[in-house]
């Protein structure tokens, strides 16, 4: 019920119906623990709608290691595991560009004038 609640509550838009999700991903989250409480639980299905862009939200959607913005990237650990600059910029701005479109409830508009990037490098949600 909680899910459905936050499902309600991060609509693409006003007035918009709300992202469905799948038995697999309530599975999923059934299954974590939550040392975050509730706040991660709003995270988690928060970024899940964006991913899903107000679609249905599926297992893959739900993603315990995005956690918030807060978290932090392991340069070192990236480069010792093969990753590329390409790769390394691609997962900052990818993240950047998800906490932009959470922080404005979805405004891809707003979410773009905020990291100063054209509105094209926004995926539509």
């Amino acid at each position: 019920m909680l899910v459905e609640h936050l499902l309600h509550q991060f609509r693409t838009k006003p007035g918009a119906e709300p992202s469905r999700i799948t038995q697999a991903a309530i599975d999923k989250l059934m299954r974590h623990n939550w040392p975050g409480n509730i706040r991660e639980l709003q995270n988690v299905v928060e970024r899940a709608v964006i991913m899903s862009q107000g679609g249905i939200v599926t297992e893959q959607a739900i993603d315990f290691s995005a956690g918030t913005m807060r978290r932090s990237i392991d340069i070192s650990q990236s480069i010792r595991d093969g990753a590329s600059l390409a790769q390394l910029l691609a997962t900052v701005e990818r993240e950047a560009i998800i906490e932009a479109v959470a922080r404005s409830k979805g405004d891809r508009l707003a979410a773009a004038t905020m990291l100063d990037i054209d509105l094209d490098r926004i995926p539509p949600i």
